[in-house]
């Protein structure tokens, strides 16, 4: 399994498989970091081979209506530190249960509103209308240089902030229209 990381400007970057947190675990942020933030994502799951798909087909491959989310974390002030020196980024945000993927759960669709929280700080935001014309395109993009196979993840971010830095102790707690999606604790 191929997980994605899109970006509505950059090049979408490829996670391993070990990036994805195991559900019912809670999220231990990394000793190599002293600033871990969480960022809100759209997940959506592929459902069949493809290569080189064309945007008009790309709902062949996926179901839109089983969209759901995801938290991906990044630390931070690693990724600022690579960014300076030139380097790749990919150790920032694609180390080991850097993604949280709120499997069968309620789908979100265009116009559902979502809520994060981290404790007291809420997140408060609205899947955007033209989710799924994004997510075509997207995967289109990600297609044309790789294989994407049944189970492969696609995520992207609802928001171009974070959704704030986690500290231990805390619980994140993810809502779709009212209904929790999925929680866990940060250790």
């Amino acid at each position: 399994m191929k997980i994605f990381r899109l970006s509505p400007t950059g090049a979408p970057a490829c996670l391993p498989d070990t990036a994805l947190l195991i559900k019912q675990r809670p999220f231990f942020v990394p000793d190599f970091t002293e600033r871990c933030e969480a960022a809100v994502c759209v997940a959506l799951r592929i459902e069949r081979l493809g290569r080189s798909i064309a945007g008009e087909f790309a709902q062949r491959y996926y179901n839109p209506d089983a969209l759901t989310l995801a938290v991906t974390f990044t630390a931070a002030d690693l990724a600022e530190r690579l960014r300076s020196e030139g380097q790749p980024c990919d150790t920032a945000w694609g180390f080991d249960n850097a993604v949280a993927y709120a499997e069968g759960t309620p789908a979100v669709a265009p116009g559902t509103e979502v809520r994060a929280s981290l404790d007291a700080h809420e997140q408060r935001l609205t899947v955007p209308d033209s989710i799924l014309a994004t997510l075509d395109a997207q995967l289109s993009h990600v297609s044309y240089y790789y294989t994407l196979r049944q189970g492969d993840l696609l995520l992207f971010p609802l928001s171009d902030s974070p959704l704030g830095e986690v500290q231990i102790g805390q619980t994140l707690t993810l809502t779709i229209g009212g209904e929790t999606a999925y929680r866990f604790h940060i250790k």
